[in-house]
């Protein structure tokens, strides 16, 4: 017995939320388990579409974190490093790990209809915490 309930989120869970922000990067994702919205503690999952051209900027927080690529292609930099992930990747990133994510797949015509879907998790100690923009550190340069 753990001490606390599970919980299950449908197919459409969690707030739909877009950044398109230099700081940031260019991505649309769903937060579906945080201590901030769910009763959920010390794991934040997720859904992340990176539109072509899509990018999560470089950037650290003290959770390590896993993306898992769902559909498409891209790179994603592990401390200064670029790696090719596809459809069916996973990759582990150690917490205060610098690490982003680019979408390389294709566009039709310079449209978006092509995109890339990555579910990620973050594990803490303490209170889930998920940098994506919101008080981390990011990389200058």
């Amino acid at each position: 017995m753990t001490g606390s309930a599970g919980v299950v989120s449908g197919p459409d869970g969690g707030r739909p939320e877009s950044w398109d922000d230099p700081t940031r990067g260019r991505i649309d994702f769903r937060t579906v388990f945080s201590s901030e919205e769910t009763a959920t503690t010390r794991l934040t999952a997720g859904v992340a579409e990176l539109p072509t051209d899509g990018r999560l900027n470089v950037h650290c927080h003290p959770p390590a974190e896993v993306y898992h690529v769902l559909q498409g292609r891209g790179i994603v930099t592990l401390d200064g490093v670029e790696h090719l992930v596809v459809q069916g990747s996973a990759v582990f990133i150690p917490g205060n790990a610098w690490h982003g994510i680019r979408n390389t797949g294709p566009s039709t015509s310079g449209s978006t209809t092509s995109c890339r879907r990555t579910a990620w998790a973050t594990s803490s100690t303490t209170s889930a915490t998920r940098d994506r923009g919101r008080g981390g550190a990011r990389r200058a340069g």
